[in-house]
């Protein structure tokens, strides 16, 4: 799991958990938190063969020796939420008017260059802020940021705690071919045991099918991995069904 607690979307492995598809493949699984999918604890468990992790193309790119087998969210989750005041992103252009949260991620920060791009802004119009996980919605809501991208069910509570927030774009329809989160593991793991891998995938994806199709069934587990309220993250799961998020079909 690359974010603890783990956003809604990350939640299929514990909904497969919960609802026993995982144990109808005689898969005991282990569920661990990393916080942050690149991070140097998680590429170490990916690399030894102890982990299936989110693995992003630009690691692979550096040499990481682990190859993607399941797309988990072929689709971006996130909303990109602006304060009050922004009605578009033709913001203002002084240098350091504005200023978008950028995560220790840096696809974070891209997206919110694409954002700027759409009004033919760049990231030097702008003063990003460094901003952990953690940070981004209480910095949104106090006012220390002005954009900055949440997952749905944190656009819910942003929107609950400040009414006057605007949501500026769906990054799934800005970025369609963006592609969100790939689950991999080790090039010697997938050698060793391939049909492990394939059954987790596969139990994964019954739990996505589940989300999308019996979401009052499936729900239960989120609230308590997510650590969020249940109306967030129904309102989460409305948002990542709706925007066809979850991979239910294919695996890589």
């Amino acid at each position: 799991m690359s974010v603890a607690p783990p956003n809604v979307v990350h939640t299929s492995p514990y909904i497969a958990k919960e609802l026993g598809f995982f144990a109808k493949r005689c898969i005991d699984a282990n569920i661990i938190q990393f916080e942050g999918g690149q991070s140097v604890t998680s590429n170490a468990a990916a690399l030894s063969g102890s982990a299936i992790v989110a693995v992003s193309d630009v690691a692979i790119g550096n040499g990481m020796k682990v190859q993607q087998f399941w797309g988990l969210a072929p689709r971006m989750p996130q909303a990109y939420m602006v304060a009050p005041d922004v009605k578009t992103p033709r913001i203002s252009r002084a240098s350091g008017s504005r200023r978008p949260a950028a995560a220790s991620a840096a696809s974070t920060g891209a997206w919110g260059a694409r954002v700027l791009k759409t009004a033919g802004l760049t990231v030097d119009d702008v003063q990003f802020i460094a901003s952990a996980t953690a940070g981004r919605l209480p910095g949104l809501v106090a006012g220390q940021i002005d954009a900055v991208a949440l997952h749905p069910e944190d656009v819910f509570l942003a929107r609950k705690l400040k009414p006057t927030l605007n949501l500026l774009t769906q990054l799934a329809d800005l970025m369609p071919n963006y592609m969100f989160n790939s689950y991999g593991a080790s090039l010697d793991w997938i050698a060793r045991d391939r049909a492990l891998l394939r059954d987790t995938a596969a139990a994964m994806i019954e739990a996505n099918r589940s989300l999308t199709a019996t979401r009052p069934r499936s729900s239960r587990s989120s609230p308590k991995a997510t650590e969020k309220p249940a109306e967030a993250v129904d309102y989460a799961l409305d948002v990542l069904a709706k925007n066809c998020v979850w991979a239910v079909k294919h695996r890589l």
